[in-house]
């Protein structure tokens, strides 16, 4: 019988637990950014009217197709900025329900319930990195600084780390890595036989022989 090491799911249940805060932390971040993002695109399209040198407000906010000739490279990238941070929004509200689904699926060893996570933790991952990156491309200060380097620091840092340990765990659950250790006397729950390959299974009972 194949055994699972108690410390990797501990640690993988703690990074559950933080998975859940993490969702949390970005609804009010990715939140705020959400504003702060049109704040500075009412402020690079707040332009001046060419023929009488007045601001229109509407075209401001709805820019026409000829407004979209004259757009400079902050307003390109603001637009970019926008558009990154409410996909992040919207992934990170999905990602909560996917986080506790995959909390049950390693609590009852079904891979199945682990897999759909993975569609929302590494787009996360790469967009909140490209906007914190794209962030760090311009003169910025203060506290969208900080937040840029924050932001930087859990979604690829922390939670870089965390997909990587679940993925091994999923492809353990999977039979796809087997120990050639010795049980240590740990009774963990074993993996599934309807999820392991016939070949897999196989080896299995070549282990156990």
């Amino acid at each position: 019988m194949i055994h699972l090491n108690a410390c990797d799911v501990l640690v993988l249940l703690l990074e559950f637990g933080i998975l859940q805060i993490y969702c949390f932390i970005q609804f009010g971040l990715l939140g705020w950014q959400v504003q702060v993002v049109k704040e500075w695109q009412w402020h690079w399209e707040n332009r001046e009217l060419p023929v009488t040198g007045a601001i229109d407000q509407y075209q401001a906010r709805f820019p026409g197709l000829y407004a979209r000739y004259t757009e400079t490279p902050e307003t390109r990238k603001i637009n970019a900025l926008y558009a990154i941070v409410l996909i992040c929004l919207g992934l990170t509200i999905i990602h909560l329900p996917n986080s506790i689904a995959m909390l049950y699926g390693c609590n009852k060893s079904f891979p199945n319930w682990i897999f759909p996570w993975f569609f929302t933790s590494i787009p996360l991952i790469i967009l909140c990195t490209v906007y914190s990156v794209l962030w760090w491309s311009g003169d910025i200060f203060a506290e969208q600084l900080t937040f840029s380097v924050f932001e930087f620091i859990i979604s690829l840092a922390a939670n870089g780390i965390g997909v990587v340990l679940v993925f091994l765990y999923y492809q353990r659950l999977r039979g796809k890595l087997l120990s050639e250790r010795i049980g240590n006397g740990y009774k963990l729950p074993s993996i599934n036989a309807i999820n392991i390959s016939s070949t897999r299974q196989l080896r299995i009972k070549i282990k156990e022989n």
